[in-house]
């Protein structure tokens, strides 16, 4: 029925449904962009995605993705990507991770995020957080305050996943001796290198060189669609509100919304830990047990429990004296967060076991439950509330603006009406543009620049939602590819023609220098022989690539070069340049060094043991979930 009436708003014959049915849009909103909570894309275990929340990811996702290229995305780049696709699995997995967190106690408050927030340096002024210039870096880096939020408690839930996880990632000795080699032993390299640049004046263009070039690209060449379209923007900024808002309504909305202000109780504990398995005999687990009963002993006898967990303790927070840190019921294991909820502070337990092993625990501090008092939230609760208001007020205006357009039977009667009838939205109109670049004041509502392009020509859009307000748009114009001749993009084909043969030819030389050299030659003299420039790297380290004179990408593919295996099976590409990469010497590293780095090496073992951990998490959440995607809305 939307179909019909977006191609049919310019006929006299539909006006006469229209006072009918346009309260149910009203109601409901139009069309699927507008992103009514009751239209939902996506459901993961119950929990819906909706249009809106879909949409606003996609632009996220979009913006930077075009900001990457320069403004504009390839050609077949979304296509090849199945772009919508991977939005909705980035909308699935963010979803199935707040879940996760949620099961096992973990969240973001309010008040944990605004203070982020507001400790970051690029939103203060002499040091002191300023709501001004927060909102004046985020509209100048194009993103709404509500996304930066949203994005931001992600990133946050996301780093509090992650140092859960660590707690259950123990570093060993060999794991560590096996990093620090892997990063600091040396190698030094020669090398020799092709670069396209080098083989621009040995490429000749010829009419028929071009010709068949063009030939074998044309699809390439084709112009990108283009559009041209009116558009009525109404941002959330325009929204006319009243700024009084009593203290009952706020305080309303305050004990609504009171869990968003409490704190649960937290405790801060250190622990001793004796790993022990399902492997283990009786006669070990009996060992283990008096071994961490003698510890037990020595720490109730006044012994410092952070030395003795330095000294005893086989967990990743060992060096930290077995600080756990701060963690509230959910967090931990059930038979230990028992034993540590059941404790008073300066107490210590008695064993208790995990799945880990075995324990004692000793309770440091309690954090009581607490609650924000609302005069300290007052302020931030109005601007909350200022700002759904202001957004169903400009909805109200984007649904008054519709029904005013098609009652009036066009766009262009609309516009007529607006000095007769008071009617106060702006008509702005554009030139022809494409999806990849469109005009600059469209720049900030990806939405209504993608929704242009799925529109027919003399197509009415739906409410669109911006993220910064709403908009309308028609189409008055549509372009599509069309082939274009080699006369119009011969500076282009050019171009291409000569970057895509001087890359082969580069290619081609490194690879007939490698054959030589796999067939015995000698690579000084060979070099030599074909006025080959040869270069050494010096003795370097994987974790020191960077100051190698080979890109980091080079190095680490050749760094498995030995005596019995001196170059490699082919040349390395880094960009246009093409490497061919021999051994040369190699060194172990330096194990007096790694005390010195064992810290920052323990540290890079918990990361990547909680990035495992986290990546397994994700995969059986994802397993055991019910996920639907409804495929008509995309």
């Amino acid at each position: 029925m939307l179909e019909l009436l977006r191609r049919k708003a310019q006929s006299r014959f539909i006006q006469a449904t229209i006072v009918i049915i346009i309260l149910v849009f009203v109601f409901w909103g139009v069309g699927t962009n507008q992103g009514s909570s009751t239209t939902a894309v996506a459901t993961v275990n119950g929990d819906s995605i909706t249009y809106a929340e879909y949409q606003k990811e996609y632009d996220r996702i979009f913006t930077q993705l075009r900001d990457q290229f320069g403004g504009t995305i390839p050609k077949g780049l979304l296509e090849a990507t199945d772009f919508k696709m991977m939005v909705i699995n980035q909308l699935i997995q963010t979803t199935l991770m707040r879940q996760g967190a949620k099961n096992i106690g973990l969240y973001v408050s309010d008040k944990e995020l605004r203070q982020t927030i507001e400790d970051m340096p690029a939103f203060q002024n002499d040091g002191v957080f300023d709501v001004k210039w927060y909102e004046e870096v985020l509209t100048g880096s194009r993103l709404s305050v509500v996304n930066f939020e949203e994005g931001m408690r992600y990133d946050l839930l996301s780093a509090k996943i992650v140092d859960h996880l660590k707690r259950f990632g123990q570093v060993s000795e060999n794991e560590l001796q096996d990093l620090y080699r892997y990063n600091y032993d040396q190698i030094n390299l020669q090398y020799a290198s092709f670069s396209a640049n080098d083989f621009k004046d040995k490429v000749a263009i010829s009419e028929e060189n071009l010709e068949a070039f063009f030939e074998e690209n044309r699809e390439s060449y084709k112009s990108l669609p283009l559009v041209q379209i009116k558009y009525i923007n109404l941002p959330f900024s325009d929204a006319d509100l009243d700024a009084n808002l009593s203290d009952e309504k706020l305080l309303q909305k305050y004990e609504e919304n009171i869990a968003s202000y409490t704190t649960p109780e937290q405790r801060q504990a250190r622990h001793i830990l004796i790993r022990s398995s399902n492997a283990d005999m009786a006669e070990q687990i009996l060992e283990k047990r008096d071994s961490l009963n003698n510890i037990l002993e020595k720490a109730r006898a006044g012994e410092d429990f952070r030395e003795l967990a330095k000294q005893f303790s086989e967990d990743g927070s060992a060096s930290q004296g077995g600080d756990l840190g701060f963690f509230s019921k959910g967090q931990m294991v059930k038979s230990f967060e028992d034993a540590v909820f059941s404790m008073n502070t300066g107490e210590i337990s008695d064993i208790i076991q995990t799945q880990f092993g075995l324990h004692i625990i000793k309770l440091e501090t309690i954090k009581e439950s607490a609650v924000t008092p609302f005069i300290e939230v007052k302020d931030e609760i109005a601007a909350s509330f200022q700002a759904e208001m202001g957004q169903t007020l400009v909805f109200q205006k984007a649904n008054e603006t519709y029904e005013k357009i098609i009652l009036s039977g066009s766009i262009d009667k609309y516009a007529a009406s607006l000095n007769t009838d008071g009617a106060s939205a702006k008509i702005s109109e554009t030139d022809f543009f494409s999806q990849q670049a469109p005009p600059e004041e469209l720049w900030a509502m990806p939405a209504l620049v993608n929704s242009a392009f799925t529109l027919k020509n003399g197509e009415l859009s739906s409410i669109l939602d911006t993220g910064k307000g709403y908009a309308i748009i028609y189409v008055q114009g549509r372009k599509e590819p069309a082939q274009q001749e080699l006369n119009g993009v011969r500076e282009q084909v050019s171009e291409d023609f000569v970057q895509k043969r001087t890359i082969q030819l580069a290619k081609d030389s490194a690879e007939q220098f490698l054959a030589k050299l796999q067939e015995g030659a000698d690579f000084v003299e060979e070099a030599a022989s074909q006025q080959i420039t040869i270069k050494t790297t010096g003795f370097v380290s994987r974790a020191d690539s960077l100051a190698s004179p080979l890109p980091p990408q080079v190095l680490q593919k050749n760094f498995n070069l030995s005596e019995s295996n001196t170059y490699g099976a082919e040349v390395t590409a880094s960009g246009d340049t093409f490497y061919v990469v021999g051994y040369k010497d190699r060194q172990d590293s330096d194990k007096e060094n790694l005390d010195n780095r064992k810290e920052a090496l323990i540290s890079q073992l918990a990361e990547e043991k909680a990035t495992s951990l986290l990546a397994a998490w994700s995969s059986y959440l994802r397993e055991e979930a019910d996920i639907t995607v409804n495929q008509k809305l995309l």
